[in-house]
């Protein structure tokens, strides 16, 4: 019975594309598409194949009915049906096409000025191409984090910022996860969110140091210190005193500072981070801002030891003062 009802709505779609595209035509006394009455015949078309799971002729019916509403100046409508037309690709398990119509979607909204539905449309398309593309995944996201302070919409940007900030994580743009991060602190300042600007100041502080870049870490740590409130908070309080193990080369002041619980409420690949840290991973890895993984547990301790024993000499000053 349901088969039946498909192949019927199947044929009522066939029908009703055939006749939207002899609307979309010109002929020798129809000098003009009649695009509006075809917009209407493609959405219905495109609804009916989407309802009996043709997805593919689902897919071609939203592309003509975004093509009627585009030249019909409708610019929110025809971005819409592209993104149906990219849920159809998503459905046919279609993840690069689903993406790019996502991108198609996103020109649409911007030709339109719907900076919001644009960025959205860019979000959306990254989060199919996760699992199977991640470089494009990136470049998505990072695209739509810009759109968003671009047009000034930074109030709906949260989620799109921490995707694009743990996926550069999970794949060691190390450089990049810190420009994200400064980026969205000039939001966290604009929307007066202190205490999530506070925990941003924090990541890219454990982020400097953990790419064996002291320098940029204290750098930072002064500069906000001035400019904000985060050297009274806990935050700041506990990103001094890991600068202060790493600069005293005190593994059991690193040790005592990562285990407190302000570090549990980062988000989760920068916990990942800091769990990984440790004094050699810092001053003397040869970490960098270049993609870099984070070390396992095993070799993490080989690593820790057999830098301990080869820089014994020229650390035993270090070491008696810290003492």
């Amino acid at each position: 019975m349901a088969n039946k009802q498909a192949e019927l709505k199947v044929l009522e779609a066939d029908k009703q594309m055939k006749d939207a595209d002899k609307l979309a035509q010109k002929t020798l006394f129809k000098w003009k598409p009649d695009w509006e009455g075809a917009a209407v015949l493609y959405d219905k078309a495109a609804n009916n194949y989407k309802n009996a799971k043709a997805y593919e002729k689902a897919k071609d019916a939203f592309q003509k009915a975004s093509s009627a509403h585009y030249h019909l100046d409708i610019y929110y409508s025809a971005g819409k049906q592209i993104e149906a037309a990219a849920g159809m690709a998503k459905e046919l398990k279609q993840a690069e096409e689903a993406a790019n119509l996502y991108e198609k979607a996103c020109l649409i909204y911007r030709e339109g000025g719907s900076g919001f539905n644009a960025a959205e449309s860019l979000t959306r398309g990254a989060k199919i191409l996760e699992t199977t593309n991640g470089e494009r995944c990136m470049s998505l996201l990072k695209e739509a984090c810009e759109l968003f302070e671009l047009e000034d919409k930074q109030v709906y940007s949260g989620d799109t910022f921490k995707s694009a900030i743990n996926l550069f994580l999970r794949n060691k743009k190390y450089g990049e996860t810190i420009e994200l991060m400064k980026n969205q602190n000039r939001i966290f300042s604009k929307l007066n969110q202190q205490h999530d600007h506070n925990k941003s100041n924090l990541s890219i502080i454990i982020i400097f140091l953990y790419c064996d870049d002291f320098v940029a870490a204290n750098n930072h740590f002064i500069s906000i210190g001035d400019a904000s409130d985060f050297g009274r908070s806990e935050e700041g309080r506990v990103a001094g005193e890991l600068l202060d193990a790493f600069e005293t080369r005190n593994p059991e002041a690193l040790k005592k500072c990562i285990s407190k619980q302000v570090f549990t409420f980062l988000d989760n690949q920068v916990c990942k981070i800091v769990k990984a840290m440790s004094i050699s991973d810092g001053l003397e890895s040869g970490a960098s801002l270049a993609p870099t993984p984070l070390p396992s547990s095993s070799s993490s301790s080989s690593s820790s030891s057999s830098s301990s024993s080869s820089s014994s000499s020229s650390s035993s000053s270090s070491s008696s003062s810290s003492s």
